[in-house]
């Protein structure tokens, strides 16, 4: 049996938008998979083994071999399946970007989201900067990337949509948390690209609602700013 007819594990929490995108990858290049759920206060001898650096999820184990990072996994897909289709852009060049916006997703946009979820006070009010900055640089980045086309890729459903995605369904907690709207009057390509990919099978599938994940967020804003005072 070849590597790309064994099944990868992923050792997921449902809620995570790391693991969640490499389960859309695999979902959208019909790569089979197997799941398993972390308690991450209470986390698996099997993820504590496969990824004793960073101990968290996602993890994947493939043909016995473990790997984490979801960036670095969603490469890893890439390069797997490529036979079955792809994920990030063959010209280097536009790989290189894709890469860079990937980077700046998960550093700095999503970064600021998640600190305006588990602080107040000043903290909170230079991150809900941070996050409505990013947010409108993401919205000036994407007729740049695609072309004026649908995806961050062009036409195809990709790796940057792939990345981006799952945070569309936990932004409404940073509103909330923060008390203020996300500007998407300001952003049409934004929202036009939020109305397409919504609706996609792939992401209906495995991203969790925004009533779940608000749910999950509130208990996360309590512990952290419990731990704060």
């Amino acid at each position: 049996m070849s590597s790309q007819e064994e099944k990868i594990k992923v050792l997921k929490l449902w809620v995570s938008p790391y693991a969640n995108r490499v389960l859309m990858a695999l979902e959208e290049l019909g790569v089979e998979y197997d799941t398993q759920e972390e308690d991450l206060n209470n986390k698996s001898p099997e993820l504590l083994q496969a990824n004793p650096i960073y101990k968290t999820v996602p993890t994947i184990i493939h043909n016995g071999k473990p790997l984490s990072e979801s960036l670095i996994i969603l490469e890893y897909i890439h390069d797997t399946y490529s036979s079955f289709s792809t994920l990030l852009p063959t010209d280097p060049y536009e790989k290189a970007i894709a890469r860079f916006w990937a980077d700046f997703i998960d550093n700095k946009f999503w970064m600021a989201g998640y600190t305006v979820i588990v602080t107040d006070g000043e903290s909170q009010e230079v991150a809900k900067k941070e996050f409505i900055d990013s947010f409108l640089l993401i919205e000036e980045a994407i007729p740049k990337i695609s072309g004026g086309k649908p995806y961050f890729g062009g036409d195809k459903f990709g790796y940057l949509d792939i990345v981006l995605v799952p945070y569309v369904f936990l932004w409404h907690s940073v509103e909330i948390f923060g008390e203020f709207s996300i500007p998407l009057e300001k952003c049409p390509h934004l929202s036009a690209w939020i109305e397409l990919v919504s609706k996609r099978e792939s992401v209906v599938k495995i991203l969790p609602t925004v009533e779940a994940a608000h749910e999950w967020f509130t208990r996360s804003r309590k512990k952290a700013l419990s731990r704060s005072n």
